[in-house]
Formats: structure tokens, C-alpha cells, sequence
């Protein structure tokens, strides 16, 4: 679960362009944005059990991403993640998308 601690990392990956290149006008340019997000995402894990996750390495505290399924106008879930640049392709994604998946049902 994300909590206040994770913010200045969040943050870092959501204002990187190379993590928005697919959606420019999504990046974030203002920490404000980051931090509602984060208070969003607590308000769903209050409110339905589940929500967006914070991803790191197996054994280390460094937020490669954040993924997960998140329930969207109380009628589907949604999944989603995005993760650094540096960690495309390590598998990350899949791991969570599967976990997250599970977890949703």
C-alpha cells in the first residue's frame, strides 16, 4: 500500500517524460498532482480493500513503479501500472499485473 513516505519517490516517476512518452500530457508537473493521487489511492484501499500498489525490487526500499487494480465508478476494476524506465523489461509489470489480478477477484 502507498503511504506519505513514498510521495518524493512517486513523483519522480510520474514527472519523467521517458515514463510518459505514450501520453505526454499525463506526466505530472506539479508535486500537488502526485500527492492527490496518493490521497486518492488511499481513499480506495479504504473504501474497497484494494488499490494501486507500490513496486520495488524483492529486498530494497528504491519505488521502481506503482501498479494495480483499482475499482473505477464502483462498477469494473481497472488495471494499470507504470514503472520507471530503468526497470522495463525486468518483468515487473507481469508480476504485478497477475498479483493484482488475483487479488481483484
Amino acid at each position: 500500500m502507498p503511504v506519505a513516505a513514498d510521495l518524493d519517490a512517486l513523483y519522480g516517476i510520474c514527472s519523467d517524460p521517458q515514463s510518459w512518452t505514450h501520453f505526454p500530457s499525463l506526466r505530472h508537473t506539479d508535486p500537488g498532482v502526485t500527492e492527490r493521487m496518493l490521497l486518492g489511492w488511499a481513499e480506495q484501499w479504504r473504501r474497497d480493500g484494494l488499490a494501486t500498489w507500490i513496486i520495488r525490487q524483492r529486498g530494497s526500499r528504491t519505488i521502481s513503479g506503482y501498479g494495480g487494480c483499482s475499482k473505477r465508478r464502483n462498477t469494473f476494476w481497472n488495471l494499470g501500472y507504470r514503472l520507471h524506465p530503468d526497470v522495463h523489461g525486468k518483468g515487473y509489470a507481469t508480476e504485478m499485473c497477475e498479483a493484482a489480478i488475483e487479488s481483484a477477484h
